[in-house]
This record gives structure tokens, sequence and C-alpha cells, in this order.
């Protein structure tokens, strides 16, 4: 399957602060993709400093999504 092998090697940050959410998410993504998770906006900054992503999929209200994207 051409489509899944240009997938092959990517990673994706799910930030949330509902387990539920990130259950779900992972639970889709992980067949495809290399998948992190974290469930609050310290413990997301620590993935950024430590790993590369090729996707984020951010959580807005709860963990400060719109901050994340600032974070250095």
């Amino acid at each position: 399957m051409e489509n899944k092998q240009a997938l092959d090697g990517k990673k994706i940050l799910i930030v949330d602060d509902e387990p539920d959410i990130i259950e779900s998410l992972e639970e889709l993504l992980e067949d495809l993709f290399a998948v992190d998770s974290a469930s609050s906006f310290e413990e997301a900054v620590s993935c950024l400093k430590t790993n590369t992503y090729d996707v984020a999929i951010l959580d807005i209200m709860g963990v400060r999504g719109y901050d994340l994207l600032e974070a250095p």
C-alpha cells in the first residue's frame, strides 16, 4: 500500500487533559503513526523538548494549546 509507506516513520503528539480523548485518538492512530501523548501543558512541553513531531493534535482550552505553539 503506497499511502501507508508515506506515513511510515511519522510521529504525532496528542495533547488533551481528558484521558478518554487521548485514548480514542491513540486507538485510531497507533497503527499508522508513532504516537506520544501528554495530559498537561508541562508534560507536552517536555515532549516537545525531547522529540520532533510531524503533527500535533492540541486541546486549545484544557492544556493551553495555543501557548504550546509558541513553546521553546
